[in-house]
């Protein structure tokens, strides 16, 4: 059976993740910042009157950092924490289609790596990998609380609350 999924660019690699985890894909805007230790949190952004936690995943990914240029996107993911659902934006360097996806392959041995606790798969399109990615388990439990917690100071901040 094939599912659909977005398929999106982060420096050579291709990557998919199920569309009914995608709220939206935003043209890039810087976002602002915030007074954060987390290195892999750029800042925040004001989608649908929600304020989302933007994150770097190039820096995830142990990739250089790169200027943003007309192809980079923001998807805006959801993701599942101990049974609340967090939104993050995700600085991505392009956003290619929505394509079903076969997913027959199973992932690569890649050993105890960070990468094997959230790729769910590996597809073959057009004799190009596409990497499928759970969009719950690409950040830690910290990570996530992490994110919540700056959706969460952005909203008390703009609610007047700090």
């Amino acid at each position: 059976m094939s599912e659909q999924f977005l398929t999106f660019r982060v420096g050579e690699a291709q990557y998919a993740v199920s569309v009914f985890r995608v709220r939206e894909v935003l043209e890039f805007r810087e976002p602002q910042t915030l007074p954060c230790p987390d290195p892999l949190i750029a800042g925040i952004i004001r989608s649908r009157d929600a304020n989302i936690a933007v994150v770097r995943l190039r820096e995830k990914f142990g990739l250089e950092s790169k200027k943003c240029d007309a192809n980079t996107r923001i998807i805006v993911f959801e993701a599942n924490l101990c049974g609340r659902t967090v939104l993050f934006g995700a600085i991505v360097d392009s956003v290619q289609e929505v394509i079903e996806l076969e997913m027959a392959e199973e992932p690569p041995p890649m050993g105890n790596t960070i990468a094997s606790r959230f790729v769910s798969g590996v597809g073959i399109r057009g004799g190009n990998y596409i990497i499928v990615l759970n969009s719950d388990l690409i950040f830690s439990i910290d990570e996530l609380e992490n994110i919540n917690d700056a959706n969460e100071a952005a909203q008390k901040q703009r609610q007047g609350e700090i």
